[in-house]
């Protein structure tokens, strides 16, 4: 799987299924900075849009 793509799989989670960033460390057995850098950091690069709907979505968890 290349790096994009486990990007993408990461944004599905986090959207469809509302998991955190420590849940999909552990689903991709990958540390939680990558994850953080993924979504933070590289994804903006990739998908902008995506990027803000995962941003919101974020905020929204750590608001609760």
């Amino acid at each position: 799987m290349s790096e994009n793509e486990r990007i993408m799989l990461e944004c599905r989670y986090l959207l469809s299924l509302d998991k955190s960033y420590y849940e999909l460390a552990k689903l991709f057995n990958i540390k939680v900075d990558d994850v953080l850098d993924d979504l933070n950091n590289k994804l903006p690069n990739i998908d902008t849009e995506l990027y803000q709907k995962v941003n919101k979505v974020l905020k929204r968890k750590k608001c609760t």
